[in-house]
């Protein structure tokens, strides 16, 4: 019996995008961007489904999570915001909204003028147990909002809270969550600074940078020229390989194959 209750629960999340080759390479933003992921959900029955991106930078351990919205069909999405130039991981949860499926159906009731006394003796218990996982101002929040789902003022009065965008928000914060189901993927998501989608290189020889003919450059010679690279425009300073060059097989001018006598080669060694 609990394998088929488990199983009556179970929600799908699939076609979530953007996905690189099931997560083998990066999606890539940069600062500033923000992220659109979308994903089909979906479970059997009639009862509303919740859903939120996950979200952190690689390395931290706790999760930052997006609520996603419901589009068409069985299509969700959702945005994060991207501020940092650093390599993040991403997700998609789901769960069944006990309180957005009992608030779908006094909606419903009430506007067809029904008694909804015994929904709202309901939904006075689903903000009930959200009092207890919640703290701090939204616990106080949330007291509150139950003294007016159960006070005196009538139904009409109560449905009013029951419907009202300011208990929504705070149960959002605080759904039970009893069946949350994760994608079976975490995908990796790289922001690279603005410059990383345009640049202009500059190479440079750092022996060819000295102003003393008898000597090779070095880089602090570079350093001392990085100002006129600027000024030309460029962004990003290129170096050739920088290690010893061979005696043997060395190239000459021009790409010849073979070098004379005093020719310094190629640094590619090709």
């Amino acid at each position: 019996m609990a394998g088929e209750r488990e199983a009556r629960r179970y929600i799908v999340i699939e076609a979530v995008s953007p996905e690189l080759d099931c997560g083998r390479y990066a999606v890539k933003r940069e600062v500033g961007d923000s992220l659109e992921v979308q994903a089909d959900i979906f479970k059997e029955g009639h009862d509303a489904i919740a859903a939120a991106i996950r979200y952190r930078m690689e390395g931290e351990t706790e999760w930052q999570e997006q609520r996603m919205h419901f589009l068409e069909n069985d299509r969700w999405s959702g945005t994060i915001a991207l501020d940092r130039n650093a390599r993040y991981e991403y997700t998609v949860v789901a769960w069944t909204d006990d309180f957005g499926s009992w608030r779908a159906e006094l909606r419903k009731k009430a506007e067809a003028g029904q008694n909804v006394n015994s929904e709202l003796l309901e939904g006075s218990g689903i903000v009930e147990s959200a009092v207890s996982r919640a703290s701090g101002g939204d616990q106080k929040q949330l007291r509150s909002e139950l003294r007016r789902l159960t006070g005196k003022g009538g139904m009409d009065s109560q449905v009013a809270v029951a419907l009202g965008e300011e208990l929504l928000e705070v149960m959002e914060r605080h759904s039970a969550r009893a069946d949350l189901t994760q994608y079976e993927r975490v995908l990796p998501l790289q922001v690279d600074r603005v410059r990383a989608r345009f640049a202009a290189w500059y190479e440079i020889f750092p022996r060819s940078m000295s102003d003393d003919p008898q000597r090779h450059g070095s880089f602090r010679d570079v350093i001392d020229k990085l100002d006129y690279v600027r000024e030309m425009g460029f962004d990003v300073l290129y170096f050739p390989p920088i290690h010893p060059i061979g005696k043997a097989h060395r190239k000459g001018k021009n790409n010849s194959l073979t070098a004379e006598a005093g020719e310094p080669g190629s640094p590619y060694a090709i």
